[in-house]
């Protein structure tokens, strides 16, 4: 079955068949009772936003071409661990308030599937990761220096691994994979995930007012706006890998699907720094404790100041946006 400019059911949702989902299911659950991952309590309620969610599905896009942003980076557990809750318990945006949840890494956009998900700086394609507990399928770009940008929730990647990509260059189609979007449909708005990473760590976009500018920040300060591609924007370096780590990686992984997914790119350093450090976040129970905090960037002032100089640009096309807008209220707004 086709929908969404061709997009099919699998590509949308992430779902190959219903004992895939099943599996997922029977392993969320246990962990869930234990407290250790996939939580849920009354504050979760505030994500079900049909005010975003129907039109979004029913292929509206806003009359004020500005995306709607469903949610933002926590500033008091984003980047440090990751137990996929999806609680406000503790959680504050860059603004100290709460359009965020406990231990969100990135910043939603809102948009239909099918809409054409853009690179926000220049790198190269250096992993393409599929994990529907984690959101489904994440494209990562390695835009040098240690500056990292990861697009999750997508239906079809454009591009493949080593590909240079511009600003602005169309690198995937927009779905709404995962478990959460799949248990709670139609309720939970279809988005784009989208996470900085910077010497290993996910990082806020967004800046808190009187913070000084740092790497992995908007163009324009708080302000995405999306790029036209630039024909002849120059091709940056890949960043610096810690091979040293990786070994010790090699030789601690004891999930066969991690291990799996690193034989799949044995051999390419830059894609296994990539899954790597997503998957020390990300599948962190199932690390030893003591590998979770190596980096696997090499880090040093040249670097920093390089990263530094890199701006980040809106990751939706700009055929049909011209921003975005925090969607702090419930409303119905204007299409």
């Amino acid at each position: 079955m086709h929908m969404y400019g061709g997009l099919t059911f699998e590509e949308v949702f992430g779902i190959r068949s219903g004992g895939m989902f099943l599996r997922n299911l029977l392993y969320a659950i246990p962990r869930s009772l234990k407290n250790q991952a996939f939580q849920v309590d009354i504050s979760s309620l505030g994500f079900l936003r049909p005010d975003l969610s129907i039109p979004a599905y029913l292929g509206i896009y806003p009359r004020d071409r500005l995306a709607p942003i469903y949610h933002l980076f926590d500033r008091t557990g984003g980047g440090k661990r990751y137990s996929h809750r999806i609680t406000r318990r503790y959680c504050r945006d860059y603004r100290g308030q709460r359009l965020t949840y406990d231990e969100h890494n990135g910043v939603d956009f809102v948009c239909p599937p099918g809409t054409p998900i853009c690179a926000a700086a220049a790198g190269h394609v250096v992993y393409i990761r599929r994990r529907f507990l984690r959101g489904g399928t994440t494209l990562i770009i390695d835009h040098g220096y240690g500056l990292v940008t990861h697009y999750t929730h997508i239906a079809r990647p454009l591009k493949k691994i080593g590909d240079f990509v511009r600003t602005g260059e169309e690198i995937a189609i927009s779905g709404a994979q995962g478990m959460d979007m799949t248990l709670f449909f139609p309720w939970i708005p279809p988005h784009l995930h989208f996470t900085v990473f910077f010497q290993g760590r996910p990082v806020d976009p967004f800046l808190a007012p009187q913070e000084e500018d740092r790497p992995g920040t908007w163009a324009r300060r708080n302000d995405p706006r999306p790029q036209q591609v630039v024909p002849k924007e120059p091709e940056p370096p890949f960043s610096e890998v810690n091979e040293e780590v990786i070994a010790i990686l090699w030789d601690k992984v004891s999930d066969g699907e991690i291990r799996r997914e690193m034989e799949q790119v044995r051999g390419n350093n830059h894609a296994l720094a990539a899954l790597l450090e997503d998957s020390l976040l990300h599948d962190e129970l199932l690390w030893p404790e003591e590998v979770r905090s190596l980096s696997l960037r090499m880090a040093d002032s040249a670097s920093l100041r390089k990263a530094q100089e890199i701006k980040l640009y809106l990751p939706l096309s700009a055929s049909l946006y011209d921003g975005a807008k925090i969607a702090d209220e419930f409303e119905i707004f204007s299409r």
